[in-house]
């Protein structure tokens, strides 16, 4: 995870040496048109890579993102792809989001949804007053804590269908 802040440009294949033999495996067994991917966190990156190199659509929970995937946006995916985010402070996703939006004059990238949803309530993700962040006074501890629970995989798990907030899509 640290890794992944750490590296501006993301990239994958250093991070994850294996990662592209491990897809070209995968494409040779069963064939492109069969593979998906869905992932969550760091995972996310893998998900854009296996798009953005070999065209395999999938869906990202809340993924970390950095400048390369602002720049595949605005390229535009080779396949489908959806990023799904909560609306609790989005530490992974949501810088690169912010700036998506904010520089390509409301066009919604090519083959890419944004979709975001409220945190489930009762998860760690579900914050007073729909906040992430509130260290009660306790310090940076206790924000960072609370920064790493609106991240939490927890707020996705669920069987009933939410309201979305808001979708980008093309």
């Amino acid at each position: 995870f640290k890794s992944a802040f750490l590296n501006p440009m993301h990239d994958e294949v250093r991070l994850y040496p294996n990662v592209r033999n491990q897809i070209e495996s995968v494409i040779e067994k069963y064939g492109v048109a069969n593979v998906e991917t869905v992932n969550y966190s760091n995972g996310g990156l893998l998900g854009h890579y296996a798009n953005r190199e070999f065209g395999i659509p999938g869906t990202s929970f809340d993924p970390v993102t950095g400048m390369r995937q602002l720049g595949d946006w605005y390229k535009g995916m080779r396949a489908p792809m959806e990023y799904v985010r909560t609306t609790t402070t989005p530490i992974a996703m949501g810088p690169m989001q912010n700036v998506f939006e904010r520089t390509s004059a409301g066009v919604a990238p090519r083959n890419t949804k944004i979709t975001t949803i409220a945190p489930l309530p009762g998860s760690r993700g579900q914050m007073a007053q729909g906040s992430s962040v509130n260290d009660e006074g306790r310090g940076p501890v206790a924000t960072f804590e609370n920064l790493i629970d609106a991240h939490s995989i927890d707020q996705f798990v669920d069987t009933e269908d939410r309201p979305t907030t808001r979708k980008l899509a093309s």
